[in-house]
């Protein structure tokens, strides 16, 4: 508690007041000191926040993987020595996708295009083949839906 909400304290107990009143400002007292606590707190957070900085990945989309111990950023892989989108990762341009994915709907009439496979190519669930495509779970391969 501060100086002067114990000064405001004292005085009202030491005056000839009712009940109401102190219980009143003791409630007002905490409640101020609640809301000083929380402001000062979110001061402190924002200021641990500001000191550290989020190190961003640069093993973006066609940045070199080689040698092989060299990771690629979250949600990339690395192939054939440069870092590209795995099948199921919205992308915008096909050149993103790994080997044979182009980019395109996996969900008909969906806004969404991803990196995804053709008839012939590498799937293991139908989410990797594109529309009109699925997942023949015995070869592993896109093909026409029927």
């Amino acid at each position: 508690m501060d100086d002067l909400t114990f000064d405001r304290l004292a005085r009202l107990v030491s005056a000839d007041a009712s009940r109401r009143k102190v219980v009143r400002s003791a409630g007002a007292s905490a409640l101020g000191a609640l809301g000083l606590a929380a402001l000062l707190g979110a001061e402190e957070t924002r200021a641990k926040k500001d000191g550290k900085k989020k190190r961003r990945c640069k093993k973006t989309v066609g940045a070199s993987c080689n040698p092989p111990g060299k990771k690629c950023c979250r949600g990339l892989a690395c192939q054939e020595g440069s870092c590209c989108k795995k099948l199921g990762t919205k992308c915008t341009d096909g050149s993103e996708c790994c080997g044979t994915g182009i980019c395109d709907n996996v969900t008909p009439g969906s806004q969404n295009t991803v990196c995804c496979n053709l008839a012939g190519n590498f799937c293991s669930k139908d989410r990797d083949c594109c529309e009109g495509f699925t997942c023949n779970e015995d070869t592993n391969e896109c093909e026409l839906e029927t």
